[in-house]
Protein backbone atom coordinates (compact mmCIF):
# COMPACT_ATOMS: atom_id res chain seq x y z
CA UNK A 1 0.00 0.00 0.00
CA UNK A 2 1.49 3.44 -1.18
CA UNK A 3 0.18 6.87 0.54
CA UNK A 4 1.25 10.03 -0.69
CA UNK A 5 0.93 13.34 1.54
CA UNK A 6 2.37 16.25 -0.34
CA UNK A 7 5.60 15.77 -0.81
CA UNK A 8 6.10 11.95 1.02
CA UNK A 9 5.76 8.79 0.43
CA UNK A 10 4.87 6.25 2.83
CA UNK A 11 4.88 2.70 2.23
CA UNK A 12 3.04 0.59 4.80
CA UNK A 13 4.56 -2.31 5.21
CA UNK A 14 2.91 -3.17 9.33
CA UNK A 15 -0.73 -2.85 10.52
CA UNK A 16 -0.21 0.97 11.93
CA UNK A 17 1.99 3.94 9.97
CA UNK A 18 2.36 7.67 11.47
CA UNK A 19 2.90 10.07 8.65
CA UNK A 20 5.75 12.19 9.33
CA UNK A 21 5.49 15.51 10.43
CA UNK A 22 1.45 14.78 11.35
CA UNK A 23 -0.39 12.96 14.44
CA UNK A 24 -2.73 10.64 11.77
CA UNK A 25 -2.70 6.96 12.34
CA UNK A 26 -3.56 4.67 9.28
CA UNK A 27 -5.00 1.47 9.61
CA UNK A 28 -4.20 -1.25 6.83
CA UNK A 29 -7.62 -3.11 5.93
CA UNK A 30 -7.71 -6.48 7.89
CA UNK A 31 -7.71 -9.44 5.37
CA UNK A 32 -11.56 -10.22 6.23
CA UNK A 33 -12.09 -6.92 4.74
CA UNK A 34 -10.51 -7.29 1.69
CA UNK A 35 -11.88 -10.86 1.14
CA UNK A 36 -15.24 -9.39 2.05
CA UNK A 37 -14.59 -6.45 -0.79
CA UNK A 38 -13.27 -8.83 -3.27
CA UNK A 39 -16.67 -11.24 -2.85
CA UNK A 40 -18.61 -7.68 -3.19
CA UNK A 41 -17.30 -7.10 -6.73
CA UNK A 42 -15.91 -10.59 -7.74
CA UNK A 43 -18.47 -11.73 -11.18
CA UNK A 44 -20.73 -14.36 -10.30
CA UNK A 45 -19.95 -17.62 -10.19
CA UNK A 46 -22.38 -19.40 -11.96
CA UNK A 47 -21.58 -17.03 -14.94
CA UNK A 48 -20.82 -18.79 -18.37
CA UNK A 49 -17.36 -19.19 -19.06
CA UNK A 50 -17.66 -17.40 -22.15
CA UNK A 51 -18.19 -14.41 -19.99
CA UNK A 52 -15.37 -14.88 -17.37
CA UNK A 53 -12.68 -16.46 -19.95
CA UNK A 54 -10.87 -17.33 -16.44
CA UNK A 55 -8.81 -20.37 -16.84
CA UNK A 56 -6.71 -22.28 -13.76
CA UNK A 57 -3.71 -24.25 -14.39
CA UNK A 58 -4.39 -28.36 -13.58
CA UNK A 59 -1.35 -28.12 -11.45
CA UNK A 60 0.03 -25.75 -9.30
CA UNK A 61 3.27 -23.93 -9.62
CA UNK A 62 6.53 -25.06 -8.07
CA UNK A 63 9.52 -24.08 -8.58
CA UNK A 64 12.75 -25.69 -7.00
CA UNK A 65 15.36 -23.16 -7.13
CA UNK A 66 12.95 -20.02 -7.06
CA UNK A 67 16.41 -18.01 -7.44
CA UNK A 68 16.97 -19.21 -10.50
CA UNK A 69 15.72 -17.12 -13.08
CA UNK A 70 15.54 -19.70 -16.07
CA UNK A 71 13.83 -22.57 -14.26
CA UNK A 72 11.03 -19.87 -12.88
CA UNK A 73 9.95 -18.19 -16.60
CA UNK A 74 10.09 -22.21 -17.88
CA UNK A 75 7.80 -22.94 -15.33
CA UNK A 76 5.50 -20.33 -16.09
CA UNK A 77 5.56 -20.67 -20.21
CA UNK A 78 4.55 -24.06 -19.42
CA UNK A 79 1.43 -22.83 -17.14
CA UNK A 80 0.61 -20.44 -19.53
CA UNK A 81 1.15 -23.13 -22.79
CA UNK A 82 -1.34 -25.70 -20.58
CA UNK A 83 -3.33 -22.68 -19.90
CA UNK A 84 -4.12 -21.95 -23.60
CA UNK A 85 -4.66 -25.18 -24.65
CA UNK A 86 -7.39 -25.47 -22.11
CA UNK A 87 -8.45 -22.11 -23.44
CA UNK A 88 -9.30 -23.52 -27.35
CA UNK A 89 -10.83 -26.42 -26.02
CA UNK A 90 -13.17 -24.40 -24.51
CA UNK A 91 -13.65 -21.55 -27.15
CA UNK A 92 -14.24 -25.29 -29.84
CA UNK A 93 -16.48 -26.88 -27.75
CA UNK A 94 -18.24 -23.36 -27.44
CA UNK A 95 -17.91 -23.25 -31.60
CA UNK A 96 -16.76 -19.59 -31.35
CA UNK A 97 -13.77 -18.30 -33.44
CA UNK A 98 -10.49 -17.60 -31.96
CA UNK A 99 -7.74 -17.14 -35.02
CA UNK A 100 -7.52 -13.76 -36.92
CA UNK A 101 -8.51 -14.08 -40.15
CA UNK A 102 -5.63 -14.06 -42.78
CA UNK A 103 -6.29 -10.28 -43.66
CA UNK A 104 -6.23 -8.83 -40.22
CA UNK A 105 -4.46 -5.66 -39.41
CA UNK A 106 -3.45 -5.89 -35.83
CA UNK A 107 -4.33 -2.39 -33.82
CA UNK A 108 -1.67 0.24 -34.22
CA UNK A 109 -1.08 3.98 -33.71
CA UNK A 110 -1.55 4.29 -37.18
CA UNK A 111 -4.92 4.54 -38.74
CA UNK A 112 -6.59 2.08 -41.64
CA UNK A 113 -6.89 4.81 -44.28
CA UNK A 114 -2.57 4.94 -43.42
CA UNK A 115 -2.45 1.45 -43.74
CA UNK A 116 -4.57 1.02 -46.58
CA UNK A 117 -2.46 3.85 -48.11
CA UNK A 118 1.29 1.34 -47.38
CA UNK A 119 -0.75 -1.60 -48.79
CA UNK A 120 -1.39 0.50 -52.31
CA UNK A 121 1.88 1.29 -51.50
CA UNK A 122 3.25 -2.36 -51.34
CA UNK A 123 0.94 -3.82 -53.95
CA UNK A 124 2.32 -1.22 -56.97
CA UNK A 125 5.60 -1.78 -55.90
CA UNK A 126 5.11 -5.62 -56.22
CA UNK A 127 3.35 -4.64 -60.03
CA UNK A 128 5.89 -2.31 -60.79
CA UNK A 129 9.02 -5.10 -60.20
CA UNK A 130 6.65 -8.43 -61.86
CA UNK A 131 6.00 -5.99 -65.10
CA UNK A 132 10.12 -4.70 -64.98
CA UNK A 133 10.80 -8.76 -65.03
CA UNK A 134 8.44 -9.18 -67.75
CA UNK A 135 9.66 -6.63 -70.20
CA UNK A 136 13.09 -8.46 -69.52
CA UNK A 137 12.45 -11.89 -70.65
CA UNK A 138 10.59 -10.31 -73.46
CA UNK A 139 13.73 -8.46 -74.51
CA UNK A 140 15.68 -11.39 -74.15
CA UNK A 141 12.96 -13.69 -75.77
CA UNK A 142 13.22 -11.33 -78.82
CA UNK A 143 17.03 -11.08 -78.64
CA UNK A 144 17.27 -15.06 -78.77
CA UNK A 145 14.75 -15.34 -81.62
CA UNK A 146 17.38 -12.47 -83.53
CA UNK A 147 19.99 -14.90 -83.08
CA UNK A 148 18.03 -17.60 -84.62
CA UNK A 149 17.15 -15.85 -87.19
CA UNK A 150 20.29 -14.93 -87.97
CA UNK A 151 21.96 -18.44 -87.50
CA UNK A 152 19.01 -19.80 -90.04
CA UNK A 153 19.90 -16.63 -92.34
CA UNK A 154 23.69 -17.56 -92.40
CA UNK A 155 23.06 -21.10 -92.86
CA UNK A 156 20.69 -20.53 -96.18
CA UNK A 157 23.49 -17.91 -97.60
CA UNK A 158 26.17 -20.89 -96.76
CA UNK A 159 23.79 -23.08 -98.96
CA UNK A 160 23.24 -20.67 -101.51
CA UNK A 161 26.86 -20.23 -101.85
CA UNK A 162 27.83 -23.60 -102.29
CA UNK A 163 25.36 -24.40 -105.02
CA UNK A 164 26.45 -21.24 -106.94
CA UNK A 165 30.33 -23.07 -106.59
CA UNK A 166 28.69 -25.84 -107.86
CA UNK A 167 26.84 -24.40 -110.81
CA UNK A 168 30.08 -22.32 -111.53
CA UNK A 169 32.16 -25.39 -111.23
CA UNK A 170 30.09 -27.65 -113.69
CA UNK A 171 29.98 -24.96 -116.34
CA UNK A 172 33.82 -24.23 -116.47
CA UNK A 173 33.81 -28.49 -116.28
CA UNK A 174 31.66 -28.41 -119.60
CA UNK A 175 32.64 -25.52 -120.80
CA UNK A 176 36.30 -26.99 -121.27
CA UNK A 177 35.65 -29.53 -123.55
CA UNK A 178 34.46 -26.82 -126.04
CA UNK A 179 34.62 -23.88 -125.99
CA UNK A 180 32.51 -23.24 -128.79
CA UNK A 181 30.21 -25.98 -128.42
CA UNK A 182 26.91 -25.23 -126.49
CA UNK A 183 25.59 -27.22 -123.06
CA UNK A 184 23.37 -29.84 -123.53
CA UNK A 185 19.60 -30.09 -122.60
CA UNK A 186 20.99 -32.38 -119.36
CA UNK A 187 23.31 -29.49 -118.57
CA UNK A 188 20.19 -26.94 -119.01
CA UNK A 189 18.12 -28.74 -117.24
CA UNK A 190 21.05 -29.25 -113.99
CA UNK A 191 20.87 -25.30 -114.25
CA UNK A 192 17.23 -24.59 -114.12
CA UNK A 193 16.96 -27.02 -111.26
CA UNK A 194 19.86 -25.57 -109.19
CA UNK A 195 18.70 -21.88 -109.88
CA UNK A 196 15.04 -22.33 -109.18
CA UNK A 197 16.01 -24.30 -105.98
CA UNK A 198 18.42 -21.09 -105.08
CA UNK A 199 15.22 -19.23 -105.91
CA UNK A 200 12.58 -20.45 -103.57
CA UNK A 201 15.32 -20.17 -100.71
CA UNK A 202 15.92 -16.36 -101.12
CA UNK A 203 12.23 -16.30 -100.95
CA UNK A 204 11.88 -17.97 -97.40
CA UNK A 205 14.79 -15.80 -96.04
CA UNK A 206 12.78 -14.58 -93.07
Amino acid sequence: MRLVFRLYCICVGSHTCVCMHTNLQLHVPSQVGLHNKLLEIELPRDWPWIERLSIVSHAPITVKNIENDQERETVFYNSAIDAVKQAIIQLEQCKLPYKRPIDYYAESVKPDEHMETIKRILINEKQRIENVEKRKKEREDRRLEKRKHASKAQEVAKRKREAIANISKYKRRRGGLDAQSKPTSTFKRIVREQEKQLGKRGKSRP
